[in-house]
C-alpha cells in the first residue's frame, strides 16, 4: 500500500509538472489560455503529500525490516558463537580421545607382545611337561622292571633261605649224628 501511494503521489506531480509544461508552451505560442489554479495546486501538492506519505511508509516498512533483519542476525550472531564454542569443545575431545586411543594402542601392542611372549613360555613348559611325562613313564617302566626283578629276588632269596635252612638243619643232624658217633668210637 505504501508503494501505491508514493506511485499515486508521482503520477500527480507528474501530471503537475505535464500540466505545467502544456501552459508555458502554449504561452510562448501565444495563445492566451489562462493559468488554472485549482488544477495545477491541488495535483501538485496532493502528489507532493502522497509521495511523502508513500515514502514514510515505505521507509517506516523498511525500517521494521530492516528491524527484524538485524533481531535475525543478532540471533545468528548468537547461535554462531554458540556453535564456535561447541566446535571447539568437540575439537579438545576428538583431541583427548585421539591421544587416548594412541595410547590404547600402545598398551594394546605392548600386551599382545607380552601375550605372544607368555605364549612361547606355555608352549615351552609344554614341552617340558611332555619330556617330564616320558621320563615319568620311562622311570615308571623301569620301576615296575626293578619291583617283578624284586620279586624274582625275594622269591630267589627265600628259596635260598630254605636251602640254607635246610642245610643247616642237616649239617647241624650230621654234626649232632656226627657228635654221637664220634661219642661212640671215643
Amino acid at each position: 500500500m505504501a508503494m501505491a501511494l508514493l506511485l499515486v503521489g508521482f503520477a500527480a506531480i507528474l501530471s503537475s509538472l505535464i500540466y505545467l509544461g502544456y501552459y508555458m508552451i502554449a504561452l510562448l505560442m501565444d495563445k492566451k489560455n489562462p493559468f488554472k489554479k485549482p488544477l495545477f495546486f491541488p495535483l501538485l501538492v496532493g502528489g507532493i503529500t502522497f509521495s511523502i506519505i508513500g515514502f514514510v511508509t515505505i521507509e517506516e516498512s523498511s525500517a521494521n525490516k530492516l528491524e527484524e533483519e538485524i533481531l535475525k542476525n543478532e540471533t545468528l550472531a548468537e547461535e554462531h558463537t554458540l556453535l564456535q564454542e561447541e566446535f571447539k569443545s568437540l575439537t579438545q575431545d576428538f583431541e583427548e580421545l585421539t591421544q587416548s586411543k594412541d595410547q590404547l594402542l600402545i598398551k594394546l601392542s605392548d600386551k599382545e607382545k607380552e601375550l605372544s611372549s607368555l605364549n612361547a613360555q606355555a608352549k615351552e613348559h609344554d614341552k617340558e611337561k611332555s619330556a617330564f611325562k616320558e621320563k615319568i613313564d620311562s622311570l615308571q617302566a623301569e620301576i615296575e622292571q626293578l619291583n617283578a626283578d624284586v620279586k624274582t629276588l625275594t622269591s630267589e632269596n627265600s628259596s635260598l633261605q630254605a636251602t640254607i635252612d635246610d642245610l643247616k638243619t642237616t649239617t647241624v643232624a650230621s654234626t649232632s649224628s656226627a657228635s654221637s658217633g664220634s661219642s661212640e668210637i671215643y
